[in-house]
């Protein structure tokens, strides 16, 4: 059995009868040693109910996550060397080989800190932050920003999934006690300082932290409500994208609505990941947008030889066939 087995989140699924088109998927909620049961949720129908051990070890099959979000109220000290109390939310990524959660965490969110990008490019003071191990500035150890001096004694350990939802994350376990904790910090504002949240729903979203999560899986989040692949705008632009971040260019592109269900090492052809942008759009779908790389047309050797990559760029949308 895996260490991940018992985690609250872990999905389990089965298909409950031979016609059935889509599996049932629960996920787990509570470990009740005395009644020998898992307490679940329904994914479908929100409802809570028991499952023996042995029903769901034989004849569930558990999707392994992709990583675990630890939800912890902590203290750090200030600038007077006071204890002042804080809320930290961390995802750590799970190794793909080893199954391994990474000690360090690839993102954290915070309230009791002061917004670090706000107060380089804005001269802003803003409370609260989410920073990940990529956009961390240089001059900022990411380490220093996941140091806390005291942990208190109530901590969720919630394995996740690339495709969850602020939402699929949060009704998982009890919000208040680190709504509360949310309050306590605001209460302690004397200067009027924006940013300060009072429940763990509008911090994460206030902070952008689904985008550092989605990052940490390696999706791209972009600036679209639906994505209509039968209208020629929405392909332009993914198109440039495309070629903007892989420099590779795409002469088809083949949309897929992304499911747990589908292995990437599957996959054949070139793809990334994206979905819409989190904060404006939470309830947006991940697609694998896989595409056929042009043989005949280079962004690369234009860049080579010298051209300047917007030009670059523009030639190889003229060639593709977009004025």
């Amino acid at each position: 059995m895996s260490e991940h087995f018992k985690l609250k989140g872990v999905k389990f699924y089965r298909y409950l009868d031979e016609e059935s088109e889509t599996p049932a998927v629960v996920r787990l909620l509570e470990v009740v040693e005395d009644k020998k049961e898992y307490k679940v949720l329904d994914c479908t129908t929100k409802d809570e109910y028991g499952i023996s051990f042995k029903e769901l070890e034989e004849k569930w099959i558990k999707l392994n996550p992709d990583g675990v979000v630890a939800f912890v109220l902590c203290t750090a000290k200030d600038n007077q060397d006071e204890e002042v109390p804080d809320l930290m939310v961390n995802l750590h990524l799970i190794d793909k080989d080893s199954g391994r959660v990474e000690q360090v965490p690839y993102c954290v969110c915070r309230q009791a800190v002061i917004d670090i990008f706000a107060l380089i490019q804005q001269s802003k003071y803003i409370a609260g932050m989410s920073i990940s191990r990529d956009t961390c500035p240089p001059e900022v150890d990411f380490r220093s920003c996941c140091r806390y001096s005291q942990m208190a004694a109530r901590r969720e350990m919630i394995a996740v999934y690339m495709d969850d939802h602020i939402d699929d994350i949060l009704e998982l376990f009890d919000n208040e006690p680190y709504n509360r904790r949310l309050e306590l910090i605001k209460s302690r504002d004397k200067m009027g300082i924006p940013g300060y949240q009072t429940n763990l729903s509008d911090f994460l979203k206030t902070n952008y932290f689904m985008y550092d999560f989605h990052a940490g899986f390696g999706i791209h989040e972009l600036d679209f409500e639906k994505l209509d692949f039968e209208d020629d705008t929405t392909n332009r632009v993914l198109t440039d994208y495309i070629i903007s971040t892989t420099q590779e260019v795409p002469t088809r592109l083949y949309p897929i609505p992304y499911t747990k269900y589908i292995d990437l090492h599957d996959i054949k052809r070139k793809y990334i990941l994206i979905c819409p942008s989190s904060f404006k759009y939470p309830d947006g779908n991940i697609i694998l947008l896989a595409y056929d790389v042009s043989q005949t047309i280079s962004y690369k050797d234009l860049i080579n030889r010298g051209k300047n990559p917007k030009k670059a760029k523009q030639e190889v949308m003229k060639q593709l066939g977009w004025s």
